[in-house]
């Protein structure tokens, strides 16, 4: 709650970019990594066929979700196809909902 709501030092973050933070501090062995990707994977609630706005501005549409790294999923736009685990400069920034 404290990442993503305003506050007066920071504006409030992405349920996303929480989520990097939150695995961030995982592999620095600050927080349980099993448990920070259970939570992770309730929260982004991420499934095939769930489109996605991507740091690009383009519009993806989520193929195969990593269980090891949920925010990282298999995404496509368009015909291509962009593993975000293996593609380190573009993530999700967002859900498309509705």
């Amino acid at each position: 709650d404290a990442m993503t709501t305003e506050r007066v030092y920071h504006p409030p973050r992405s349920t996303f970019d929480t989520s990097k933070e939150l695995m961030t501090q995982a592999f620095r062995n600050q927080l349980d990594i099993r448990i920070v990707i259970r939570f992770i994977n309730y929260l982004l609630d991420l499934s095939p066929g769930q489109k996605v706005v991507l740091n690009t501005g383009e519009i993806a549409e989520v193929i195969l979700v990593n269980k090891s790294e949920p925010t990282r999923p298999l995404v496509q736009v368009g015909d291509r196809f962009f593993n975000l685990q293996q593609t380190r400069d573009v993530w999700i920034d967002g859900l498309i909902t509705g």
